[in-house]
């Protein structure tokens, strides 16, 4: 139970927190679980895929990690880079366009949760200080379903295994995973040796 050795060749945000994709440790490491969607086209262009901001707030929080991994992380002061970081690193290294000039589209809802709908009483659906619009603020998941279903856009496999999209190290997410997709739980395990305390809790361990 819990892993102690540190990935081999992690980069991922080191010095800078642009990934360095064709050696990142993080990118290439999803085995079965994303590889459908590494090379995906949509609207004829290619999905990027970059590491989720998420993976920088939980390495400097240590989250499950071991107690011998702790000065690595610290000395790595990885910085946080925030959605608004993305879309920028998006506009101008992938697709050359100017990001103070272009709007990010994003699928939040008024729906989703009452702070979400708090916010969008707040702020609306268009929000130019961080160019993101949201244009199916007041659609239900139905419309949501609907309109990919007419546009033949496929789901990923988030939805078969949690019917959402992945959302944190906890056993909603952490359980499925190793049971369907064991190569990438291990993967996981490399990060965050002590996310199968998760699952030692739950008596699935």
């Amino acid at each position: 139970m819990g892993r102690t050795a540190w990935p081999r060749g992690w980069r991922c945000g080191t010095p800078g927190w642009r990934c360095a994709r064709s050696t990142c440790t993080w990118c290439r490491g999803w085995s079965s679980w994303t590889s459908r969607w590494r090379t995906t086209r949509f609207f004829g262009v290619p999905i990027p895929q970059l590491p989720h901001p998420s993976l920088y707030r939980w390495l400097n929080n240590l989250t499950f990690q071991a107690p011998e991994n702790i000065r690595v992380i610290e000395a790595a002061a990885l910085p946080e880079p925030d959605y608004t970081d993305i879309s920028r690193l998006l506009c101008e290294d992938v697709y050359g366009l100017d990001p103070a000039a272009t709007f990010t589209a994003d699928g939040v809802r008024a729906a989703d949760s009452p702070n979400r709908r708090t916010a969008m009483k707040g702020h609306g659906p268009i929000r130019e200080h961080v160019m993101k619009v949201s244009p199916v603020w007041d659609w239900r998941i139905r419309h949501v379903r609907e309109a990919l279903a007419q546009h033949r856009c496929p789901l990923p496999v988030d939805y078969e295994l949690f019917n959402r999209t992945f959302d944190g190290l906890d056993l909603r997410f952490l359980a499925p995973i190793k049971e369907r997709f064991p190569r990438d739980y291990e993967r996981i395990l490399e990060w965050f040796p002590l996310a199968d305390l998760e699952l030692f809790r739950a008596g699935l361990e």
